[in-house]
């Protein structure tokens, strides 16, 4: 898959090393969206974006960064897709062997 460069790691395989291939999840809102140079901030521990001193902050800014770690832990990867005014979308991909959850 098409793995942006903020979102590789050195244990992310690939198609043409493991034969496994991918499952992808996509998850999408309807919301403000972000700029395209704000989004690997959203991955960072404690990082929120906007401007915390004329908007009151939601959430402490982990659970991105938690979603990282775990999607890197098992050999897969999390991005996200968003434009201005347009919402976004979050991509996370593992390799095809692994199972999450019951269904």
């Amino acid at each position: 898959p098409e793995v942006p460069e903020y979102a590789r790691h050195e244990d992310l395989g690939s198609d043409e090393e493991d034969g496994q291939g991918w499952t992808e999840y996509v998850v999408a809102d309807s919301g403000t969206g972000m700029k395209e140079e704000e989004i690997p901030y959203i991955f960072e521990k404690f990082r929120q974006l906007g401007d915390i001193m004329t908007t009151k902050p939601q959430g402490i800014g982990l659970g991105l960064s938690i979603s990282r770690v775990i999607m890197e832990r098992l050999g897969g990867a999390v991005w996200a897709v968003s434009s201005p005014g347009e919402g976004a979308e979050l991509h996370f991909i593992l390799p095809g062997g692994t199972v999450v959850g019951d269904g």
